[in-house]
């Protein structure tokens, strides 16, 4: 997919592309799994939020349990998370998330993994809105000039879809305080 997506791409861009991607998964990692705990507090969190409670029914199987993803902690350079959806995952850097004095093994204790969750929800949320996102089957343009606009559909479109979802899930939380 990559190779068709530069093939498609003015050659000026390439080489910042191939920078971009190597600088996500060519470099160490450490990563973690936050296990099933976190993936219920988030839960918790976000469904105390209107915008919140949109994205989780959206995240529903058939039997109508929400089905997030998998939650990981790593280091990720210059983004606060990522998310991967052929792995299923999202991954959240540990030095770029509020809080930074908890450690992982404090993610054990309930009270302060939610806290933790709490002060990153906005963070949280708009990833997995990307987790959202990525289990429509088609999306509206993805099909447009295909396979030309892949890259510029799979960056700027999703990114802003998910900001202006963020912005509006930030809008809530300020009008319920």
């Amino acid at each position: 997919m990559l190779g068709l997506a530069l093939g498609s791409s003015p050659a000026i861009f390439k080489t910042e592309i191939i920078a971009a991607t190597s600088r996500v998964f060519l470099h160490e990692r450490r990563v973690q799994s936050l296990g099933p705990g976190f993936k219920q507090d988030v839960v918790a969190v976000l469904s105390k939020n209107k915008e919140g409670l949109k994205v989780l029914d959206g995240l529903r199987d058939r039997g109508g349990r929400i089905r997030l993803p998998d939650f990981y902690m790593a280091d990720l350079g210059s983004a606060g998370g990522f998310s991967f959806p052929i792995l299923n995952a999202i991954f959240l850097d540990h030095e770029k998330l509020k809080g930074l004095l908890w450690r992982l093994r404090d993610l054990k204790d309930a009270g302060s993994r939610a806290r933790l969750i709490e002060e990153n929800d906005s963070i949280l949320f708009h990833e997995v809105y990307h987790a959202l996102q990525f289990r429509k089957v088609i999306q509206p343009g993805q099909l447009e000039r295909f396979p030309r606009q892949l890259t510029r559909y799979l960056t700027f479109e999703l990114e802003y879809e998910a900001t202006i979802a963020q912005w509006l899930y930030l809008h809530e939380k300020l009008r319920a305080d």
